[in-house]
């Protein structure tokens, strides 16, 4: 069975880890970071990383699109939007295609949730020795 290594970085301050993924929407390709979050069922990007493939999220386009209601870590109900579908790659492998949501007014982090790690068998953060990943496998 295939099994894919992400880089991952720790944020030493707040524990957090973040991995770098290569995004694909509408054509437009960037190298997003994404806190990594086993508490989230989907895949979620800041209205600025929105904006920078081109996606319009003033208050007005964001009525216009489709509602999901959503739950945020400390147990507030919270509304998101879903703005479309991302391709998501790391070093040229295809991790998923998925869709996306964003915050419908605030902005939040990008975060990459159990909507893409689900797909897999498997995966693993490893966080001790030279070499921090998640690991994904097939």
């Amino acid at each position: 069975m295939a099994k894919l290594k992400i880089p991952i970085i720790i944020d030493k301050q707040s524990n957090v880890i973040f991995v770098t993924l290569t995004v694909v929407i509408n054509n437009k390709v960037a190298d997003i970071p994404f806190k990594l979050d086993t508490g989230c069922n989907s895949v979620v990007l800041k209205h600025k990383t929105l904006q920078a493939f081109g996606i319009d999220t003033t208050s007005k386009a964001m009525r216009n699109k489709p509602s999901m209601p959503g739950r945020l870590a400390d147990g507030t109900s919270s509304n998101f939007k879903q703005v479309g579908d991302i391709a998501l790659y790391s070093n040229g492998n295809l991790l998923a295609k998925t869709g996306v949501i964003c915050h419908a007014t605030q902005e939040t982090n990008n975060l990459l949730g159990t909507s893409v790690l689900h797909r897999y068998l498997s995966y693993k953060i490893q966080v001790g020795g030279d070499f921090q990943y998640l690991e994904l496998e097939k």
